[in-house]
């Protein structure tokens, strides 16, 4: 066998994202406000958070606890498959309930 033309070695691409710790808005899970600190989160921060729906559905969300302050926050868009990878992970209600 020849090689004619050499592949690549997809290398693991470690996810990472800057948020805020927003000051303006106070933690569900700890009722204080936040510290205001600039975090770079990695997937290993997130945990799995949900709040309960109108009709008493579960609606899950990717979330961070700061680590200034102890806020939980939700994170935004994750890629789908850490997404997959945290849905695997023990849920965390994070205090909220729409009304019915």
């Amino acid at each position: 066998m020849r090689v004619v033309k050499k592949g690549w070695k997809k290398r693991p691409r470690v996810w990472k994202k800057e948020i805020g710790c927003k000051p303006e808005k106070l933690s569900c899970l700890t009722d204080k406000p936040a510290c205001g600190a600039t975090l770079e989160i990695f997937e290993a921060d997130l945990i799995l958070l949900y709040y309960k729906g109108e009709f008493g559905g579960k609606h899950y969300y990717a979330g961070v606890k700061c680590r200034c302050c102890g806020k939980t926050d939700s994170v935004g868009k994750v890629p789908d498959d850490i997404w997959r990878r945290l849905l695997k992970k023990p849920e965390r209600f994070d205090g909220w309930q729409e009304a019915t």
